[in-house]
């Protein structure tokens, strides 16, 4: 137990305490341009990897009537009615979560 305290506490510790560094230091440096250019380029970044993300899953998931209601809902709760994410993705995975068992129960899924 001590040792997978230990174990947890090496990978988090450091991840927090630097975003907490970054946090406490980044209104005093985001009046520099080179900061602002940084950023900049950091959202592009992200946006890539947020796509090559949505095109690996897409590539793996099952395309049925269950999946394109549940994308189309999602969608349309992030983009239209903007409430939070987290929420979204709760209730996505319990709609998955739901929908595996009723599916297994009618012997479609093993």
């Amino acid at each position: 137990l001590l040792g997978a305290i230990c174990a947890t506490l090496g990978v988090v510790l450091p991840s927090f305490v630097l975003i907490s560094l970054i946090a406490f230091f980044l209104p005093r440096i985001m009046d520099y341009r080179v900061v602002q250019y940084a950023f900049f380029g950091i959202r592009a970044g992200v946006l890539a990897l947020i796509v090559k993300a949505v095109i690996s899953f897409w590539k793996r998931a099952d395309h049925n009537a269950f999946s394109w209601v549940v994308m189309i809902c999602a969608f349309l709760w992030s983009a239209i009615l903007d409430w939070s994410a987290i929420a979204l993705i709760a209730l996505c995975g319990l709609a998955g979560f739901t929908f595996c068992l009723i599916q297994r129960k009618r012997g479609v899924m093993k």
